[in-house]
């Protein structure tokens, strides 16, 4: 479909129809003002459109991907052991597609990442940084967990106590803004991720993300011994890769791929009745471009150690393919291994993402003209 108003139109009722009329209009319309605003969101936002573009990559081995990837597409959570875990933390649109997908959409995310969150950044290396861990993640499958390993952690993913109180004081304020009793089958999801004892005081609409504004998506804050804790319960509907022609049938594939051979997932994480619901804390979220840089700082999601350990925890996801490892090393072995294939793969599929964020600018004056307003505030 080459017009991208009515890609997004054609999508939109497509999402309607499989959520049952339950889209929430009001976040598509925060939605479109952000897809207005800045290209990079319109990346985020805008999946089924990558997939509609993706090259096809025949005879290239298939794997259990992520689908939705981009550079604040990871965070940190506490696995059952109440270790701190960094990887890949929404799987929404995780689908079977050839394992060159995900390296070329993260890839094409930290360019555009770069280019309206740190211009001054070196991007010339983020194709080899992302190879090499992907390269090293095929050898040796494995969590990347960051208790006790400084580097990462400590640089790039420890939580201050103005991350916490900052975290806390967003969600209450959400709470209270966006009051509202979910319906049973979100209530119920949301009751039974707290333990026994823990006592609920709200439920709310949350807006998060991206990609999936216009779902529904309900949270919970309750106390529990003494503190707060938080849940919060999105609905799922099929991937958008399964759309096209040479995929699959329709499925949410989001279960196998967030529990995979090589992951450890919070053990709050659970897919129930067709919603995912997971535990929110200052340790378990995303990563993501800071709001206000100071000085030449180089964002967390662009920093040499976390591309590294972003291709590294890909290539740990496509690994729980069955027989998926040998196959890609083979393939890194030749021009799969090459970033300038890479980088110029994607620097291809980032030329066409500006090209339909600057048509759907054209087509929507007064939602760019309202999100360039909005941005000068901010500043």
């Amino acid at each position: 479909m080459d017009d991208i108003v009515a890609s997004v139109q054609a999508h939109e009722a497509w999402l309607d129809e499989r959520l049952a009329g339950a889209t929430r209009r009001d976040d598509l319309d925060r939605k479109h003002l952000k897809m207005a605003g800045s290209a990079f969101d319109f990346l985020r936002a805008t999946y089924w459109r990558w997939c509609e573009h993706a090259p096809g990559l025949a005879d290239t081995p298939v794997v259990l991907s992520v689908g939705d990837i981009h550079v604040e597409n990871f965070g940190t959570w506490r696995d059952v052991e109440g270790r701190l875990v960094f990887g890949v933390n929404d799987f929404d649109e995780a689908a079977p597609m050839p394992w060159p997908q995900d390296p070329l959409r993260l890839l094409a995310s930290a360019v555009m990442g770069a280019r309206e969150k740190a211009p001054w950044a070196p991007r010339q290396s983020f194709a080899a940084l992302l190879l090499a861990g992907y390269r090293d993640g095929i050898a040796a499958p494995r969590p990347l967990i960051l208790d006790g390993t400084g580097g990462l952690s400590d640089s790039l993913v420890a939580t201050t106590e103005e991350d916490h109180r900052s975290f806390w004081e967003e969600e209450e304020d959400e709470a209270k803004q966006r009051a509202e009793d979910p319906p049973a089958r979100f209530r119920t999801v949301l009751e039974r991720a707290f333990p026994p004892d823990a006592v609920i005081e709200d439920f709310y609409a949350r807006e998060a993300g991206l990609g999936s504004l216009g779902r529904p998506r309900f949270a919970a804050l309750a106390r529990f011994h003494g503190g707060r804790a938080l849940r919060e319960a999105k609905a799922l509907v099929p991937s958008a890769w399964t759309l096209r022609p040479d995929a699959s049938a329709e499925a949410n594939h989001t279960a196998a791929a967030a529990a995979g051979a090589h992951r450890s997932p919070d053990a709050w994480f659970a897919v129930q009745d067709g919603i995912a619901r997971r535990r929110l804390s200052p340790n378990n979220r995303k990563i993501e471009f800071p709001k206000k840089i100071s000085g030449h700082m180089t964002p967390r999601p662009l920093h040499p150690d976390m591309l590294y350990a972003m291709g590294h925890d890909l290539a740990a996801i496509h690994a729980g393919t069955e027989g998926a490892a040998e196959a890609i090393a083979a393939a890194l072995a030749g021009k799969g291994g090459d970033p300038a294939w890479l980088e110029d793969a994607a620097m291809r599929l980032v030329q066409r993402v500006e090209q339909d964020h600057a048509a759907y600018v054209a087509a929507n004056p007064d939602l760019a003209a309202k999100a360039s307003e909005k941005k000068k505030k901010k500043k």
